[in-house]
């Protein structure tokens, strides 16, 4: 299985954990699945877990849109190497058909078609190698996400005069 595939059926078991357990509305401190690490020794979600899971997910986040831009860049010269490659090719085919006899020259310029394709493909894999790394990263950015939500929402049970207070300070 590639790597998009392992990190889509990722993605859609966190999704189904998520969902099965929803209906039930349990505490998320006591669901098995959670990642978020509690500093309070007696399991409750603070307001320093919350600021943890949060800056998990934007690190997450900031980590895969450079993996993307990298990606981006990667995909970019691949397409430039096999457009050169290509008229390295064409020219290379053209003197084969014009030529009469076989020489070394025509020879070395169809090597040279041959490497500049395969400098290409070379490239091509790198992007795709960067792509995947790139889905991966961004599924993890998701998964925080997704945490940070659900240690806000635990923050909020477990503390309810939180929002209370909040409210009262932004008066």
């Amino acid at each position: 299985m590639c790597r998009s595939g392992r990190v889509a059926l990722l993605v859609l078991l966190t999704e189904t954990i998520y969902a099965l357990y929803e209906p039930f509305q349990l505490p998320l401190i006591r669901r098995s699945f959670t990642r978020i690490q509690c500093t309070e020794p007696i399991g409750k979600i603070t307001q320093d877990d919350v600021e943890i899971a949060v800056k998990k997910a934007e690190n997450l986040w900031e980590q895969a849109m450079k993996a993307r831009e990298e990606a981006d860049c990667l995909s970019e010269q691949a397409a430039r190497e096999a457009e050169a490659a290509s008229l390295v090719s064409e020219q290379a085919s053209a003197q084969i058909d014009a030529a009469s006899k076989f020489s070394l020259s025509i020879l070395g310029n169809a090597r040279n078609a041959m490497d500049a394709s395969l400098d290409a493909g070379q490239k091509l894999a790198a992007a795709v190698e960067a792509t995947e790394r790139a889905d991966m990263v961004e599924a993890a950015a998701e998964l925080a996400l997704r945490d940070s939500e659900l240690a806000i929402e635990q923050y909020l049970v477990d503390f309810p005069d939180a929002l209370e207070e909040n409210e009262v300070n932004e008066e």
